[in-house]
């Protein structure tokens, strides 16, 4: 039963923010962004937060998506990101294993990860 008392909400000041999990690859990072493998499209200009464990550690950054190339026929795609500076490189950030801060990071490049 509705409530005769309830009030429209106005959410045009509102912010909401839609998430999708995504299984992807780290085929490369560096000072400025990754490359990922995916096995759908990621619409460049898509803002995400990639988490990538390692051992019992996980390390996340904020990127932006910059492009998206189909790879093998459509079946894959490579794409391109670059850090968002939203903060400063922290103890758990992406950016130290491009600036070979992270030990136990050796290896760990191609294995599945996943994106928000």
């Amino acid at each position: 039963m509705a409530d005769q008392n309830a009030q429209p909400v106005d959410a045009r000041n509102e912010l909401a923010v839609l998430t999708r999990e995504l299984e992807l690859r780290v085929l490369d990072v560096s000072v400025s962004g990754c490359l990922l493998e995916t096995q759908r499209p990621v619409e460049i200009g898509t803002l995400a937060t990639i988490r990538v464990t390692i051992g019992d550690q996980a390390y996340v950054d904020d990127v932006h998506v910059v492009r998206c190339h189909s790879i093998a026929g459509g079946s894959i795609f490579h794409v391109g990101t670059k850090f968002l500076w939203t903060s400063p490189p922290h103890r758990h950030s992406l950016r130290r294993i491009a600036e070979g801060d992270v030990v136990d990071a050796e290896g760990w490049l191609n294995r599945k990860t996943s994106t928000h």
